[in-house]
């Protein structure tokens, strides 16, 4: 686990982030003219065509026909294209989220997502089963950036001065891929994790002192059915991160793929419970504690 004094130096980060906002511009534009001018017509049609075949099953609120043909290379290609393709219907981009929140080797970089406009709505939404592809439900927390710095930032007590708020929230996701591709991470970024939609509670304003670092740790997800039954909890994330320090991965796995936070950005660290389908629920609960002092932050959801 990541600790909790410099992770890196600092003026090496600033430095590398200079140089890298020289470098990542040339490799960009190289690799674009290679795999536009010196790749065989047959790998542009393979990329383009399998966005097209995500997008269309996302529309259409069905599984995959296929299964994806993605090399871990081409993935996060394929993912910019659909993107895309989702943007004149879902809005423009709004912020990011991750697939991890408690792997124990913290050499593993996460994989990320781009979030969009209308892939959001609040508590005590009613959600129609077939807006999505069999959705499951998971708890997460998100954060809200404040300052470019966070870019910068190399210790807990910067990035948490970064952002300026944590929101509990409920990811909502596709089951696009077939299950012998539920362990395929190329597709699974390939297909923006699958990312249907979150459900945000209320935004709770960070400061900078140690309490919220301190707090943030022992924050416990627990999702719930309409009469009451316990569904997923945190507790079965037993090897999870602090989330100061899944913030800072995640910001550096986008920053590797060219993208700076920006003020208002919104950042999902990756699922703290188990997935659970929605497709027999009429109702959930998912309750945050540990965020106030005095009860759970609950994000009510229905299902139609």
């Amino acid at each position: 686990m990541i600790g909790d004094s410099t992770i890196f130096n600092p003026q090496v980060s600033v430095l590398i982030r200079k140089i890298h906002k020289i470098v990542l511009p040339i490799a960009v534009l190289v690799g674009t003219w290679t795999l536009f001018m010196g790749g065989t017509k047959a790998e542009q049609i393979d990329i383009e065509s399998t966005a097209v075949q995500i997008f269309g099953a996302i529309k259409a609120t069905q599984p995959l026909e296929q299964k994806l043909s993605v090399s871990t290379s081409d993935a996060l290609v394929v993912q910019d294209y659909l993107i895309a393709l989702m943007r004149p219907t879902w809005g423009m981009d709004v912020g990011y989220c991750a697939n991890m929140a408690y792997h124990s080797d913290t050499h593993l970089m996460p994989q990320t997502a781009i979030l969009l406009e209308n892939m959001f709505t609040g508590t005590r939404a009613i959600v129609s089963r077939a807006f999505g592809i069999d959705m499951h439900a998971a708890g997460e927390l998100m954060f809200r950036v404040k300052s470019d710095d966070i870019n910068v930032a190399s210790t807990r007590q910067e990035m948490i001065t970064a952002v300026s708020s944590v929101i509990p929230a409920v990811r909502m996701t596709d089951q696009l891929l077939g299950e012998d591709e539920a362990d395929d991470d190329a597709a699974s970024v390939a297909t923006n994790l699958q990312v249907r939609m979150f459900v945000l509670g209320r935004e709770y304003k960070l400061n900078d002192d140690e309490d919220w670092i301190q707090r943030l740790p022992q924050v416990s997800i627990t999702l719930s059915d309409e009469g009451g039954r316990e569904l997923t909890n945190s507790n079965s994330q037993a090897k999870r991160l602090h989330p100061i320090d899944s913030l800072l991965l995640v910001r550096d796995a986008l920053f590797e793929r060219g993208i700076l936070l920006k003020p208002n950005d919104v950042v999902g660290i990756g699922i703290w419970t188990g997935e659970y389908p929605i497709a027999t629920l009429g109702r959930l609960a998912a309750d945050f504690e540990g965020l106030a002092d005095d009860k759970p932050e609950r994000i009510y959801m229905g299902f139609k």
